[in-house]
């Protein structure tokens, strides 16, 4: 993947606050020097998705947070790594104010970039990068809604990559999900879970997480810290391990890696 160091440079300085906070200031600079060098073998170690691609930010933004774990020899603890991460978005929050998907307008926008993506994603374009999201809008099972349908996962892909067989399900009834997770606990080694808005009132979900006594890591696409105030509240969190938020389709690929080391 061809360097970029933008992103790294728009979050090495809350990053680094973070650090400094934790273990001192002269242990966060050792860290964060090493990081910039780190940052880069790991965007040339990536697959190659193309330069042009709308979504290859994503990968360049996520590998900012990955680098200081991996230039601390991994002995930052996953709490360390998610607060680096929320105050990091939080520097960025105006940027993330600029859409509200709960409008008709802020929809538009979300479909309006997925378009862009799938326009871009020639079959000429699979032939060259075939590891690549491939999106579809087949079906509407949500009216009004903004949605796509992503029918090649390159998480499935990573999570080979860490040694794990992964199974994603979803369902928008509460007591499935809770009969899921009952149903699987004694089949997995852990969890990665989008809950949605159950993530801000569902006791019952959170009571099934808690009785299964797995590690599971809460992910949420967007910044939910930067939404509206009734969504910063997750009743899901203190029973989670941890949770990642903002990094869109990567904040599963970061929570596979997190969990890649609990397990």
């Amino acid at each position: 993947m061809k360097y970029n160091d933008f992103y790294f440079w728009m979050f090495k300085s809350p990053m680094k606050k973070v650090l400094a906070e934790k273990y001192g200031k002269k242990y966060a600079a050792d860290i964060m020097k090493k990081s910039k060098k780190v940052y880069r073998e790991l965007v040339g170690k990536a697959a190659d998705i193309g330069d042009d691609n709308p979504m290859a930010y994503n990968e360049l933004f996520a590998l900012a947070f990955v680098a200081p774990y991996i230039a601390s020899g991994k002995k930052i603890p996953p709490e360390t790594v998610q607060e680096m991460m929320r105050r990091s978005l939080y520097h960025i929050k105006w940027y993330f104010a600029k859409t509200d998907l709960n409008t008709d307008k802020g929809k538009a926008e979300n479909k309006k970039s997925i378009v862009k993506y799938v326009k871009w994603y020639t079959p000429e374009k699979e032939k060259q990068y075939p590891t690549s999201f491939k999106v579809d809008f087949e079906g509407q099972p949500h009216e009004g809604a903004c949605y796509y349908r992503i029918t090649r996962c390159p998480i499935c892909a990573y999570a080979e990559k860490l040694g794990f067989e992964c199974e994603i399900y979803q369902s928008n009834c509460e007591g499935e999900i809770i009969d899921k997770l009952q149903a699987v606990r004694h089949e997995v080694d852990g969890i990665v879970a989008n809950m949605g808005a159950y993530t801000h009132y569902s006791i019952a979900i959170r009571d099934a997480i808690a009785g299964i006594r797995l590690p599971c890591i809460e992910v949420h696409l967007s910044n939910i810290h930067s939404r509206e105030e009734f969504r910063h509240t997750s009743v899901i969190a203190p029973v989670c391990v941890g949770q990642i938020c903002g990094f869109g389709k990567y904040s599963y690929l970061l929570a596979l890696e997190g969990l890649s080391h609990l397990i």
